[in-house]
């Protein structure tokens, strides 16, 4: 089907507009679930009024944070996914910056982010924040059995589903996995 180059350039100018458009609306999903969220709603109860999942309100609410301007907004190339990835990231405006220099996709990004986040060690704050939430898992298995039961349960089954870079999880990396499941001699002397 041929059609006038004119019509072309009409259906090309609203497409793109069409997805300004859901940037935009995006960025004011997010304005709004941030300003409910900070007059008292929780995310649970804003999550079922607007029937979308916690996460996503979560994600909404970051993107918006990383980006609360129009004037930070630069980068009317990109989608709102890319916006959505670098909000995820400690430097969200020089991951658009790259991604508008580069022209990449939503998936060279990606691509791009998690090579680096693959690379760089967890920082001691979040290593802290780790052993502080050990810590209180500990608490509540010791102090009350019946919600003990429950969080063994529950972490047992994300540790059993849980993988790292598309192999099972080993809380080990220094062990072959296959190798905790062999008798141990003991070395202890009695």
């Amino acid at each position: 089907m041929r059609s006038e180059p004119g019509v072309i350039e009409q259906l090309l100018q609203e497409f793109i507009s069409i997805e300004q458009r859901n940037v935009e609306g995006k960025f004011k999903q997010g304005q709004i679930a941030y300003y409910l969220l900070e007059s008292g709603y929780t995310n649970d109860t804003l999550s079922a009024e607007v029937n979308c999942s916690p996460e996503q309100i979560r994600v909404l609410v970051k993107t918006f944070q990383a980006f609360p301007t129009e004037e930070e907004r630069i980068y009317h190339e990109q989608y709102y996914y890319h916006y959505r990835l670098a909000a995820m990231t400690d430097k969200p405006h020089e991951w658009m910056a790259l991604a508008s220099e580069n022209s990449w996709s939503s998936r060279q990004m990606d691509e791009a982010i998690k090579a680096v986040q693959s690379d760089k060690e967890p920082d001691v704050d979040q290593y802290n924040e780790a052993d502080r939430l050990v810590y209180r898992v500990e608490k509540m298995i010791e102090e009350d059995e019946k919600l003990g039961a429950y969080l063994v349960e529950k972490l047992a089954k994300i540790i059993s589903t849980y993988t790292y870079r598309n192999e099972p999880w080993n809380p080990y990396p220094n062990q072959n996995i296959n190798e905790l499941n062999e008798p141990r001699n003991s070395t202890i002397k009695h």
